[in-house]
């Protein structure tokens, strides 16, 4: 059975939430202030209601009624969101319902329409009344680059296409750029929706990365080659100085090559590389539609093992980071092991399949990463 998600803010409290009754429960984002502070598992109760009486007696007094620390409403300074997408309509347009009127606060959007086969994204970024820009190459990390060039904004911020953009997230993601040694931030990613085995599956597989907690990662505090824990590329923004300074995302690596991703933990990475921190701040946050089948969720994973491993790779042997292959190792069996420790424990854990596609990507990275090396050539 699905499981709804829904939020549910401290202070402006419903009386009450009404569950579907074709669920067995709920997943519940907790907010103050528009905050997260907690993200709470709910069976569905027999009288298909949740009350705010119940919620709060979960937290256990232990939720803030009044956060430390608002996030900000306005920005100092506007910002450039790109968003990158191919032939995918329906994740467009909600992503862009997101973000209507975001413009009238001096923010500008951009969609990057990647080796289009047809016209549906141009319509759509039309209908919108935001700006749109053909990269003709397919590729991820050349869609990035085009963006980044088609910017006006001293910061430019990426969100998928298959994400739903929070009201917090622009002032929570750039605030955390006022101070000038931060070069890249990053947000929370929340399921959008639970409503098949496979969103479950994927869920259960990302779930430690579901931190609600306030992170800088400065030089020093955590290996470039391990910069994939800072946040994810469905989320993220950096000073555009800074990545000019950098020549811009590795074509050679992400989506619409064959190394499949990587290309934001490879940026990550070279953000930390150049003295620069990187800020992870939960108040940022947005809700991506998981893959729906189990066939889509195992290509998936098995991509994010080719790209880790492809990035892994150039660190080796371009950067000379011998502690990439200590992270190699690391991260081929960290898996499995927070799967099995998962299951022992009792917690909502991947399927093995789903697990191991990921070990059975890696072995093709530093394969793939040498054939996309030669075709840039």
């Amino acid at each position: 059975m699905p499981t709804q998600v829904a939020q549910f803010e401290l202070q402006a409290a419903p009386s009450t939430i009404p569950v579907r009754n074709d669920v067995h429960g709920l997943l519940l984002l907790v907010t103050s202030g528009g905050r997260p502070v907690d993200l709470l598992r709910i069976a569905r109760p027999a009288s298909g209601a949740v009350s705010s009486d119940q919620i709060m007696r979960l937290g256990k007094g232990g939720w803030p009624l009044v956060p430390e620390e608002r996030v900000r409403p306005h920005l100092k300074q506007p910002i450039s969101i790109v968003v990158c997408t191919r032939e995918r309509p329906d994740d467009l347009r909600r992503c862009l319902e997101s973000l209507v009127g975001i413009e009238r606060d001096g923010h500008e959007v951009l969609v990057v329409d990647n080796a289009p086969v047809t016209d549906r994204t141009a319509s759509i970024a039309a209908r919108f009344g935001v700006r749109s820009v053909v990269e003709p190459t397919p590729g991820l990390n050349r869609a990035r680059n085009a963006g980044v060039a088609a910017s006006t904004r001293d910061v430019v911020a990426f969100v998928d296409d298959d994400v739903v953009v929070s009201q917090p997230w622009p002032a929570a993601m750039t605030s955390c750029l006022d101070d000038p040694q931060v070069g890249c931030a990053t947000g929370l990613v929340l399921p959008l929706e639970l409503e098949t085995d496979a969103q479950e599956d994927f869920e259960a597989y990302c779930q430690h990365r579901r931190d609600l907690q306030r992170r800088v990662y400065a030089p020093g505090d955590v290996p470039s080659s391990s910069a994939g824990v800072v946040g994810m590329g469905a989320n993220m923004a950096f000073r555009r100085n800074l990545l000019s300074t950098l020549g811009g995302f590795d074509p050679r690596l992400d989506a619409g090559t064959r190394t499949r991703s990587g290309g934001d933990t490879d940026m990550f990475a070279r953000v930390l590389d150049a003295g620069r921190s990187i800020v992870y701040t939960p108040d940022a946050y947005v809700w991506h539609r998981h893959r729906r089948s189990a066939r889509e969720v195992r290509s998936c994973v098995f991509g994010y093992g080719i790209g880790l491993y492809g990035m892994l790779t150039k660190r080796v042997v371009e950067q000379r980071d011998l502690a990439a292959l200590v992270t190699a190792g690391r991260w081929l069996v960290g898996p499995l092991v927070k799967a099995a420790s998962a299951k022992l424990g009792g917690r909502p854990s991947p399927r093995w399949d789903t697990v191991l596609a990921e070990t059975a990507g890696a072995p093709l990275g530093p394969i793939y990463f040498a054939y996309e090396t030669w075709r840039n050539r």
